[in-house]
């Protein structure tokens, strides 16, 4: 495909102009089209919320970003979850994140007092990288990862979707997709039933459980708009 310029009008609408203007498009966030030759490039959520930034509980993730690059970088669309066997790794890995990614603060089993210290100082690095974040537990100034006003949501089947998107998540984790290591012998859904999981609720999908880089590449045609993962977003994995 020749050189395009690519711009975004008031109306969010993804135009291009410039040398070869054969394709004009108007693509809603989200959705996965060919470009050209070779086609599978993304246009996506800019990573805000109508009407509220990082923290907001009542719009849906919005914002049209045309993504040329066919070298798309799994880390800008990956949630890092956080729990207690990251340990000393924690904050490298969140440092690791490019704007735009996003952290899911879980580390359920520390005491209260602790775990409210240690999430202040991932609140204050995520802002400061301008990353996503929620948090389990009612953590404050930022949104909630389940329970009300959610920002991010468990989907392990259709019903806890609907029961996301009834709390008012903007991403449903739709889990597990893969075998993994953090819940050992739980059946994985596979891609076919994870499509399933999260189709047409209105929020964007994220896929987690055995994830990595390159097989979120793989299966992000199928509308899944990110990936989550704890050993495969370490400092050092791809």
């Amino acid at each position: 495909m020749a050189f395009v310029e690519q711009w975004t009008d008031r109306i969010g609408v993804v135009r291009l102009g410039h040398g070869d203007q054969r394709h004009r498009l108007r693509l809603p966030a989200g959705d996965v089209r060919g470009l050209g030759d070779g086609g599978g490039d993304i246009v996506e959520s800019g990573g805000c919320r109508r009407g509220q930034g990082v923290g907001g509980h009542d719009a849906r993730y919005s914002g049209v970003v045309a993504d040329l690059n066919r070298n798309l970088s799994p880390r800008r669309h990956a949630w890092l979850m956080t729990d207690e066997r990251i340990g000393a790794a924690l904050l490298p890995a969140i440092r690791a994140l490019p704007p735009g990614a996003g952290v899911v603060f879980r580390h359920y089993g520390l005491p209260r007092g602790e775990r409210h210290r240690l999430f202040l100082m991932v609140r204050r690095l995520a802002t400061a990288r301008k990353l996503r974040i929620s948090a389990a537990g009612g953590l404050p100034g930022v949104g909630s990862h389940g329970g009300r006003r959610a920002l991010t949501h468990a989907a392990h089947d259709r019903r806890e979707a609907i029961r996301g998107i009834r709390a008012g998540a903007a991403w449903l984790f739709v889990s597990p997709v893969f075998a993994t290591r953090s819940h050992p012998g739980a059946r994985a859904l596979g891609v076919r039933r994870a499509v399933g999981v999260g189709r047409g609720l209105g929020a964007g999908r994220v896929a987690l459980g055995g994830m990595t880089g390159a097989r979120w590449l793989a299966i992000r045609r199928y509308g899944f708009d990110g990936w989550a993962a704890i050993d495969g977003l370490m400092p050092g994995r791809r």
